[in-house]
């Protein structure tokens, strides 16, 4: 009888997921809060919350969901509040909200306030 590994399910369905929406994907640098540099070039998908999802205080209406890969941020990153993705400069900054690991550890689940903003500190 076969083993059945959840983890790499989960790594291949997502590079699945990547590969369907290459399109869709964008490339920031992730800055901690402060704006120190943690990774360049961090590849992640983003799109709205669900009505249900916005709780008034912590998520609001057009707060985002947004997911990174583990290969890019690291299994043993912890997302701060505060942190940001930065896609240009001037850009769009994403600030995090909150994050979470999910899909058998192979994603980086957060929840990003979107500005148009400098990316600078």
């Amino acid at each position: 009888m076969a083993t059945f590994n959840s983890r790499d399910l989960a790594a291949s369905q997502v590079a699945l997921v990547w590969a369907l929406h290459r399109s869709l994907v964008l490339v920031a640098d992730y800055r901690r809060n402060g704006g120190a540099v943690y990774r360049q070039a961090v590849e992640f998908l983003v799109w709205p919350l669900r009505p249900a999802e916005c709780d008034g205080s912590s998520l609001q209406a057009g707060d985002e969901n947004c997911l990174v890969r583990v290969a890019d941020l690291g299994l043993d990153f912890q997302p701060g509040s505060g942190d940001y993705l930065c896609v240009g400069d001037p850009g769009v900054r994403y600030t995090v909200i909150s994050g979470v690991l999910e899909f058998g550890s192979a994603v980086w689940h957060l929840y990003v306030r979107r500005t148009n903003t400098s990316c600078e500190g």
